[in-house]
């Protein structure tokens, strides 16, 4: 139980009608009441300080009997809820509901709290709705007596809302020892730059080594799925050596906009080359999840971007001479990539620029529009690896200079 000790002294607050005196309320601990001007009879609101939640009447108004309308509140310690978006579930379990060597449970009594708020100690859980998203930060987090929640959670920010998914029929997936877009139905990630146009590499919507496009004419995100009025490809693509990868689907629908559905916005050269923020590949895994079933997973991991020299001295170690063009870029995860879950040339994904407010965690964007994520690349290709090597170099489409080609065929 919460024993309340009440300080107790005497002021003449005449109510209206028969005019008796209310007693001076006792001071709130850990908060503050004021009286709201211009009503009668006489009325006060409670307020708590930071970290605490009311639990009681949060007004309370000097009746003509003298006494105050509904019960003293008390200010508790309290953890806000978190703000989540419809893709996550959550469940919480309460505080003080303890089972003891399986043979009796123990409730103990706790003040209710206004909606939102959740006593100290409960532990709240989380995952997604939708297996075509990936969940970050803590699984588990508990409200903490300080009033913070342990461990880090960015519910709302559980979609990357400019992903899309490519699909079509399956066809041979390699090129020599090359890794490229391997094919099961779902074949690349492509990023939506406006609401009739998705950028993706050129590779993933062509017959492997042509120039000419698929017959297939699905392509689809986890919420909507529109089909492609036609593909345009980048005038200097070269299907055999992959200079130049980079397309624009243009759809034959609008997409419709909202907090889950955004555009990413296009780079230019210093966002490349001379930023010093961390960069991001994300994209479907084109490889079944067992677990999942049939349903893909949007994976995420960090890109260091390499030397020029280095990457092809790496791939020519492995038996694979390639010559990196300037419409190319070369990144690896690195010895970090722990904390990563995708192997970038089993995506066919998209390399992205984090706005600076978004630090170095592997978080997905929140639905806002100032949040200025920018598309660096394209996975174009990188090594035949089932281990997975974070080591490994993956080469990607260099989409600032192929800006002026996409912008021309967004409208």
């Amino acid at each position: 139980m919460f024993d309340v000790c009440i300080e107790v002294s005497f002021f003449f607050s005449i109510s209206e009608g028969e005019g008796r005196p209310c007693l001076r309320l006792s001071p709130l601990y850990n908060g503050y009441y004021k009286l709201l001007p211009g009503l009668l009879p006489e009325t006060v609101e409670f307020f708590c300080n930071q970290s605490y939640a009311l639990s009681g009447s949060a007004r309370r108004t000097c009746q003509t009997n003298g006494t105050w309308s509904g019960t003293q509140p008390i200010c508790m310690r309290a953890c806000r809820e978190p703000k989540v978006s419809v893709l996550v579930k959550q469940s919480s379990t309460s505080p003080y509901h303890v089972q003891v060597k399986a043979v009796a449970l123990f409730s103990f009594y706790l003040p209710p709290l206004p909606q939102g708020f959740h006593h100290v100690y409960t532990h709240i859980e989380y995952e997604c709705m939708s297996p075509y998203y990936q969940h970050f930060g803590s699984a588990h987090r508990t409200c903490l007596k300080m009033g913070k929640w342990s461990g880090h959670h960015n519910p709302s920010e559980t979609n990357w809302p400019w992903l899309a998914a490519i699909y079509r029929l399956p066809v041979a997936s390699k090129l020599g020892k090359l890794s490229v877009a391997k094919t099961m139905g779902l074949v690349c990630s492509g990023a939506l730059v406006n609401q009739r146009s998705v950028v993706v590499a050129a590779h993933c919507v062509t017959e492997l080594g042509k120039l000419y496009p698929l017959d297939s004419q699905n392509q689809g995100s986890a919420w909507q799925t529109i089909s492609f009025l036609y593909i345009l490809f980048c005038p200097n693509y070269d299907p055999l050596v992959l200079d130049s990868d980079v397309a624009v689907l243009k759809l034959l629908d609008k997409v419709h906009m909202g907090e889950y559905v955004l555009l990413i916005c296009l780079p230019d050269a210093h966002d490349t080359i001379e930023d010093s923020r961390q960069r991001m590949v994300t994209g479907w895994s084109l490889l079944l999840d067992q677990k999942a079933g049939v349903a893909e997973k949007a994976c995420v991991g960090h890109v260091i971007l390499g030397d020029i020299v280095q990457c092809e001295q790496q791939y020519a170690n492995y038996g694979v001479p390639i010559s990196v063009s300037e419409n190319m870029l070369c990144g690896r995860q690195g010895s970090g990539a722990e904390k990563s879950n995708i192997c970038p040339a089993d995506t066919g994904g998209i390399l992205i620029l984090p706005p600076v407010s978004s630090g170095s965690h592997l978080t997905p964007p929140h639905g806002q529009g100032s949040q200025e994520w920018k598309l660096l690349g394209l996975v174009s290709f990188g090594y035949d690896s089932l281990n997975c090597n974070p080591e490994l170099f993956t080469v990607y489409t260099h989409v600032a200079n192929f800006v002026s080609f996409i912008e021309e065929n967004m409208t």
